[in-house]
């Protein structure tokens, strides 16, 4: 499908939608939401090892009105092939309408109508499931909806979601302690307010095992330790507990959006900490790394 027939798909669709009464969402029947054929095209554009299929099990999109995403966001019945379209290249769009059927793939019935300013986070994982990735952004509405393509800056870069990206380190008796530091919310945040104020923090997460946990939320239980988005910049201290020296310790980390709002489907890929009493320093390996290769200093 070439762009001239989605932008030809897109004006009969509003057509259409101007005549529906009697749809659940008609309040908000009418009002997209883009990143592309607005006022301007801008595309998401995603790593060779991101798994960008939309209708997957990964590809994963959420909105929200800013503050209240409890009374304004995608609810269940708005998936994302209703308004994700991959443009080949790595590219993908945004091209939705409230409550509507824009791209023939049946309606976004979102749950309430979002207004004033609006969020939206598109999530995936690298396709051998060892790393998350996100990207995401705010706008305001005007009299089209939610343009996301009036943000200056071109392109959206969908990032790796942030490790725990280790800076310095040393054993104290049984403990690993740690100096860690994060990417700063500039990396994955479009807006026109502060990144700081849409990724507004990070959940730090240990397990002890000694095999990936993966990305499930699920299965790394309750986080150890919050960040502040703002604090990126400075060493962040984590106290590691290795008295069980025979396994290794992996930590993740979590986004955390709009002041607690929502957080991330997914753990970002894991840092490990390789537990063994007879190193001086601990070791640690980024997870997509095969064991076996030696010690590795952390990816930065």
């Amino acid at each position: 499908m070439n762009r001239k027939l989605l932008i030809a798909i897109g004006i009969v669709g509003l057509v259409a939608l101007g005549a529906a009464a009697t749809d659940a969402n008609a309040v908000c029947d009418g009002k997209g939401f883009q990143t592309a054929f607005g006022a301007s095209n801008t595309y998401l554009t995603f790593p060779p090892d991101a798994d960008m299929t939309v209708g997957g099990p990964n590809l994963k999109g959420r909105f929200w009105q800013t503050g209240n995403r409890a009374n304004g966001n995608e609810g269940t019945l708005c998936p994302e092939i209703t308004y994700m379209l991959d443009m080949g290249g790595g590219n993908l769009a945004i091209f939705g309408n409230m409550g509507g059927d824009v791209l023939g793939t049946g309606p976004c019935v979102n749950a309430g109508c979002p207004v004033g300013s609006m969020t939206i986070l598109v999530q995936t994982k690298s396709t051998d499931g060892t790393k998350s990735y996100f990207a995401m952004g705010q706008i305001s509405e005007d009299a089209a909806g939610f343009d996301f393509g009036r943000l200056p800056g071109g392109n959206w870069i969908v990032a790796e979601a942030p490790r725990a990206k280790v800076t310095t380190s040393g054993r104290t008796g049984t403990n690993v302690n740690l100096n860690v530091h994060f990417d700063a919310p500039s990396v994955f945040v479009h807006s026109e307010v502060a990144p700081t104020n849409i990724l507004t923090g990070y959940q730090v997460f240990r397990v002890n095992s000694n095999t990936d946990p993966g990305r499930a939320p699920a299965a790394w239980g309750a986080p150890i330790q919050t960040v502040a988005a703002g604090s990126t910049g400075a060493d962040i201290p984590l106290v590691i507990d290795c008295s069980a020296v025979a396994t290794d310790v992996f930590i993740g980390t979590r986004a955390v959006f709009d002041n607690a709002q929502f957080s991330s489907d997914d753990i970002s890929g894991a840092t490990r900490v390789e537990c063994d009493p007879t190193l001086a320093d601990p070791r640690f390996k980024n997870i997509d790394k095969r064991k076996g290769k030696g010690p590795l200093a952390p990816k930065q």
